[in-house]
């Protein structure tokens, strides 16, 4: 489901009648579902850390003697989804073979390092903590670096923006828009209802794309 048709389905199933909204830029009642979709999807993304669907990679490529890589360098300056990164999973390619980058607290690197100015291979990194740029040694060739990280939050805003989560759970969006709105207007049993919908949805999420956080269904209202 895109975004119009979500909030299309969360008017429909808390019993409104006629149609709408036809489109999400709708300034009348209809903003309410559009909010209240939005809101929910903000939440979702929100309630784990560690969400499959928002993991990425970029690719850095090092330069000989440079051992400062900023956000701005590594994905230039109109990309806006960088959350943070995942310090787990990083690896680099010297040419023959990927091997993994260890990843060493930044107050540990630079004490390691501050007063090293040889060239090496690359064998650790850390990353600058108010910047989130990432150091490494100093490197002696070009490497490859294979960089995870997790994307920050998507913000629907167009008809057609699609969120980001697998599509057997897009109803985990719905279900939760329903029961905020059925909690605004007092109607129990529909919260009731769509709590449940939306608590089983979500357990089934979590164990697909967080398998190794505990588990704790709660409404995200």
């Amino acid at each position: 489901m895109n975004f119009l048709s979500m909030a299309q389905k969360v008017r429909k199933l808390v019993g409104m009648q006629g149609s709408g909204p036809v489109t999400v830029t709708a300034t009348d009642y209809d903003s309410i579902f559009v909010t209240l979709v939005n809101d929910s999807w903000e939440d979702i993304q929100l309630s784990k850390k560690k969400w499959k669907w928002m993991r990425s990679t970029v690719q850095i490529t090092t330069v000989v003697g440079s051992d400062s890589y900023p956000i701005s360098t590594i994905f230039g300056p109109s990309f806006h989804r960088f959350g943070r990164w995942n310090t787990e999973q990083f690896y680099i390619y010297d040419g023959i073979s990927n091997t993994p980058l260890r990843f060493i607290e930044y107050d540990v690197f630079v004490a390691l390092h501050i007063n090293n100015s040889t060239n090496s291979r690359v064998t650790s990194f850390t990353v600058e903590p108010s910047t989130n740029a990432i150091i490494i040694n100093k490197p002696d060739k070009v490497y490859l670096i294979r960089a995870s990280y997790y994307k920050a939050k998507q913000t629907l805003v167009s008809d057609s923006d699609i969120p980001e989560l697998p599509l057997n759970y897009h109803n985990v969006i719905v279900y939760d828009a329903v029961a905020r709105y059925a909690l605004n207007v007092s109607l129990a049993s529909a919260y009731q209802g769509y709590s449940q919908k939306f608590a089983e949805l979500y357990d089934d999420l979590v164990r697909e794309q967080n398998p190794r956080e505990i588990l704790k269904v709660r409404g995200i209202v």
